[in-house]
């Protein structure tokens, strides 16, 4: 990219990150559309400071994720909330419910309390 245009942002294209210091083919310039993801910088890719890399983890195909389960609606079972806690280290009760395990693992900080 020699035009001093840039990615402002990361973007993933067929599994691959690519961020502001990211030397991207005409082919995969050409195919990042959304013009958010673009800045113009003419002073180059020296001048800007590399955010930190993606976090890119997706679930595995045997379903087990490093993300936690939704807390309503298919998925949501305590199976899934105690394979979660599992995966994470987090010690729960084998007769725990699943609001027990939601709680548990809001206070080891591995998700987020919902705002009311």
């Amino acid at each position: 990219m020699s035009t001093g245009r840039r990615l402002a942002t990361w973007v993933v294209l067929d599994g691959t990150a690519y961020g502001p210091h990211s030397d991207l083919s005409a082919e995969h310039a050409a195919r990042i559309t959304n013009p958010l993801a673009w800045c113009d910088d003419p002073r180059g890719h020296e001048s800007v400071v590399e955010p930190a890399e993606p976090d890119l983890t997706f679930p595995a195909p045997d379903g087990s994720s490093p993300v936690p389960p939704p807390r309503a609606g298919k998925g949501s079972g305590v199976e899934a909330w105690q394979a979660f806690a599992s995966r994470h280290g987090l010690a729960v009760e084998v007769d725990a419910d699943r609001a027990a395990i939601i709680a548990a693992c809001e206070r080891a900080g591995l998700v987020e309390c919902p705002t009311s």
